[in-house]
């Protein structure tokens, strides 16, 4: 049987902010580290009839404040003393290397696990302390360094002084210090049944469609977001939802619903380019980050990719049936936030399952 599909139709979605900003203005909205900036927007739909929306080009109009030791209108910003008192309440070792793996510095926490008094640990090669499984340590900093991006979490293994092995996930991220790369090494023990922090490996993948969940897609975005503001380049949300899924559980049952959403999510990654991250975001929605985008229209083409794939029959017990999908789309360059990309993506998703109804 067929479930029979909305209506197809156009998106329009506004603008996130048409208000006009002066020079007085942005700086007004820009405060403190997270403030807003000035940002423009604009809507853009599909010729063809698919039923997708997009808002695209959010563009920063003033670069965002820099960490310094000067007081603002708002207050004082953070020393150098006072961020490294901060690291070091940090439970999580962190350790920061030098392109020839040498550590440089290193928080509290760091220091303890690792068994090594202070002076002795920095200038030791951090091939001592963590050790990766089945990679070279050298040749995953050479990609990051090259990079200038965060890698995905590694699995590995952190050897203290007195000889202990522990298993720990590595999450590494290349910063620039005075010109030079640097590489930021967070070490996160695993637990008993491979929990990192205490939190379930299930909080980050969903057991059903066996995508990751959104824990794991927030995470991934917050990466995205930090490295567009490195390399200025742009990075797209794609938020997409499964069109009257009430009505399949109701009319066909909860065993076929738990099909459409696995259909879906195995469709949904096999129709974005490959690096790019798709997840289940909750219930019967979906998302995509797709980085490094050249434009709209690049992002355009995935959709309706996307859109396409979707709609193909799916094969169940009582025969196949056709599901569609609503899919809202959001751009962000290098100053975007990526919550406002989010925002606005799930917005126009809506706005795009309005429009058909």
């Amino acid at each position: 049987m067929a479930i029979p599909p909305a209506r197809v139709a156009r998106a329009e979605v506004a603008p996130r902010d048409s208000r006009s900003h002066s020079p007085a203005e942005c700086d007004r909205e820009r405060t403190g580290l997270g403030g807003r900036t000035c940002r423009r927007g604009f809507a853009v739909v599909s010729d063809d009839p698919g039923r997708f929306s997009l808002i695209a080009d959010q563009t920063d109009q003033s670069e965002r404040p820099h960490w310094s030791t000067a007081r603002s209108a708002d207050g004082p910003r953070p020393s150098k003393a006072a961020i490294v008192t901060a690291l070091n309440l940090v439970t999580e070792p962190v350790f920061f290397v030098a392109e020839d793996l040498r550590i440089v510095d290193a928080n509290a926490a760091a220091v303890r696990s690792s068994g090594y008094p202070r002076s002795e640990l920095l200038g030791t090669c951090f091939s001592q302390v963590v050790r990766l499984r089945g990679r070279r340590l050298e040749s995953v900093f050479a990609q990051v360094i090259a990079d200038a991006s965060q890698c995905d979490t590694l699995r590995a293994r952190h050897a203290s002084k007195d000889g202990r092995r522990s298993a720990v996930k590595l999450q590494l991220e290349c910063i620039d210090s005075d010109g030079e790369p640097l590489v930021v090494a967070i070490v996160k023990r695993l637990g008993a049944h491979g929990s990192v922090g205490g939190l379930p490996h299930a909080r980050e993948h969903d057991y059903l469609t066996h995508l990751p969940a959104r824990a794991a897609f927030t995470s991934r975005l917050r990466r995205a977001e930090r490295r567009a503001r490195r390399q200025q380049v742009g990075f797209a949300v794609l938020f997409i939802d499964v069109d009257r899924f009430k009505q399949v559980n109701d009319t066909l049952g909860h065993r076929v619903g738990d099909l459409v959403l696995k259909t879906f999510g195995r469709r949904l990654r096999a129709s974005v380019r490959p690096g790019d991250f798709v997840a289940r975001y909750g219930g019967d929605e979906f998302v995509a980050l797709v980085e490094n985008v050249s434009g709209e229209a690049e992002v355009h083409r995935i959709a309706e990719r996307i859109r396409q794939d979707l709609h193909a029959p799916i094969d169940t017990p009582g025969g196949p049936i056709q599901v569609s999908a609503s899919v809202g789309m959001a751009i962000g360059h290098a100053a975007a936030s990526a919550d406002d990309v989010v925002d606005q993506a799930d917005r126009a998703m809506y706005q795009a399952k309005r429009s058909a109804e």
